[in-house]
């Protein structure tokens, strides 16, 4: 099946965010997702591929930047007054 759609670059853009903001599997995936695309994809191969880069990318996310603190921040992190003693 040759998929020449409106996703296609979609996901190569959505591949580059990824990479730039420092995800390491999401890009693969895609990576993956267009060499599996090469050889040839049913519709429901397609829907199941996408619906793990969707998984990855939420998953490496959440891990990444809404469980990530830098260790210089740390110790500011259960401090009662933001900045400083008003």
């Amino acid at each position: 099946m040759s998929w020449q759609g409106p996703y296609r670059p979609l996901l190569t853009q959505i591949r580059e965010c990824c990479a730039k903001i420092g995800l390491k599997m999401s890009p693969v995936c895609i990576d993956e997702f267009f060499a599996n695309l090469r050889l040839g994809m049913t519709a429901d191969q397609m829907r199941s591929s996408l619906a793990e880069l969707n998984n990855s990318i939420r998953w490496e996310m959440q891990a990444v930047f809404f469980f990530y603190m830098a260790w210089e921040q740390v110790p500011f992190y259960d401090q009662k007054e933001m900045f400083g003693q008003s």
